[in-house]
């Protein structure tokens, strides 16, 4: 049996290094499910991939780029309509580009769970978790021309390298770390602020951990990376498209996504928006009485050509006027935002299922449901433990190691687990609530981080279990040294 993770630590060992039998074994394994994995979905979905109405935007942006150059404003990020063209598909969606997503999912899987088993996970317990991450609910996304299994791999790259990196102090992670995170942003621009949100959660564990002063340099590298990345990289695209069309930024979007956000409360608009305001309502109210949408979802972007026309305004003029309009709104209306946002954060979580994952099975919905479900719930299970006891240990003082028994890793030896746990749910929540914020509560946008939600439950569940375990065994040694004779 493997080696846990705290029992290593306890005993003074480093973090598992695998011997050359172990890893011909491994190697050999992901060999083969890679193969089982990619025959089975080409032969199960053999008209793949599907587009979509968001697929349009992204196929147009790739042929606009293939003179590798911008030459109209698009609310689309260059980063998959890149990937569109280096595999042919900008004009038609074709299997290369179903391969390379697949491909794409499968290494993002193995990058996690390679980090497991740098923690000690065994080789059995990878073999399962990795056949529950290549099902077809975790798996969908790459069926379709949408960036998700694309944005999926490179948080995945970004999570890896950066825990790596934090934990063992070499540049080389830090940077890839740093570039996968810009990348996330360049294909997803939800992203977009992920690289000051990871350095600022690295630097909140090392002042939790109150005496992992050693770990402060590794931090401050990870922030100067992930800055001069995001400098670079996010900061010289924003300008590019700035000298272009006149906006700073990867996406003039933000301003019209906003307007799910205030469609409820829009009539309190002020006058001094008009006509925009009357408009809002009328496209609004429309929308309700069509039917396109019981919440009025996605009014502006069903009557966007009416709105330009009627307003006598191109794209990013508009777009800014819209983002205007809609601060003003939530400033003036708070509590109706933060309404908004929480209906949408619940429908975030709950199952993203396509008829790729159902087959239109009624039973195989059911199943993904239930264990769509399962995997929240525990989620949530373990972080109400882990969190909560965290929290008690901070308010009186204590280590973990002393709420937990005595044989949890504390954060002065076991700085890199300690990352990946909160990175993980960094991660995840940013996810959730960048997307609840400021778009639509739809699933599908929670699918690149689902895989490091369950990573995040395993690590949860293993702290659990080995916390009560080194609890139970204390309190037998203590019962058998009671019931020993007194000499």
């Amino acid at each position: 049996m493997a080696t846990g993770v705290f029992e290593s630590l306890a005993a003074g060992r480093q973090l598992s290094v695998i011997p050359a039998a172990g890893r011909v074994r491994i190697a050999v394994a992901a060999a083969i499910l890679f193969v089982l994995y990619m025959g089975s979905y080409l032969a199960f979905w053999p008209r793949t991939p599907v587009t979509t109405g968001d697929s349009r935007g992204y196929m147009a942006m790739a042929q606009d780029l293939s003179d590798f150059r911008l030459d109209s404003p698009t609310i689309r990020t260059p980063g998959y309509p890149l990937l569109l063209l280096l595999t042919g598909a900008a004009q038609r969606p074709n299997r290369a580009l179903m391969i390379v997503s697949l491909t794409l999912h499968f290494l993002a899987v193995g990058l996690l769970l390679a980090l497991l088993h740098r923690f000690g996970l065994g080789f059995k317990s990878l073999l399962w978790l990795a056949m529950l991450l290549l099902l077809p609910p975790f798996t969908q996304s790459a069926g379709f021309v949408l960036t998700e299994s694309l944005a999926e791999f490179f948080l995945a790259i970004t999570f890896v390298a950066t825990v790596a990196g934090l934990g063992t102090n070499r540049l080389s992670y830090l940077m890839a770390g740093s570039i996968g995170a810009c990348a996330a942003a360049l294909v997803r621009p939800t992203y977009q602020f992920l690289p000051l949100v990871i350095p600022a959660t690295a630097w909140i564990v090392l002042f939790l951990s109150r005496r992992s002063r050693v770990y402060s340099k590794q931090c401050l590298r990870a922030t100067v990376c992930l800055i001069a990345a995001a400098s670079l990289l996010l900061g010289g695209y924003s300008f590019y498209v700035y000298k272009r069309f006149g906006y700073f930024g990867l996406t003039y979007a933000a301003g019209i996504n906003l307007s799910d956000k205030t469609a409820r409360f829009v009539e309190r608009l002020p006058s001094q928006y008009e006509p925009l305001r009357s408009l809002l309502i009328k496209y609004r109210d429309e929308s309700l009485i069509s039917g396109q949408s019981h919440s009025a979802e996605q009014y502006v972007w069903n009557h966007w050509t009416d709105l330009k026309a009627a307003m006598n305004k191109d794209d990013v003029p508009l777009a800014k006027q819209l983002t205007k309009a809609n601060i003003r709104l939530i400033a003036s209306n708070p509590i109706n935002y933060l309404d908004s946002v929480g209906s949408a954060l619940v429908t975030l979580l709950f199952p993203y299922t396509t008829p790729l994952a159902t087959r239109g099975s009624i039973a195989l919905q059911a199943l993904w449901t239930a264990l769509h479900f399962m995997i929240i719930g525990l989620f949530f299970l373990q972080l109400w433990v882990v969190v909560g006891c965290e929290i008690f240990a901070q308010s009186v003082r204590i280590q973990p190691a002393e709420w937990s028994g005595g044989q949890a890793p504390a954060r002065e030896t076991h700085f890199e687990f300690w990352i990946a746990y909160y990175l993980s749910v960094c991660f995840v929540a940013y996810t959730l609530l960048m997307s609840a914020g400021a778009d639509t509560g739809n699933a599908r946008f929670r699918s690149p981080v689902d895989i490091l939600l369950i990573l995040n439950t395993v690590l949860g569940f293993w702290l659990w279990r080995n916390s009560v375990k080194s609890r139970v065994s204390a309190i037998s040694s203590e019962a058998v040294e009671q019931m020993l004779p007194v000499r």
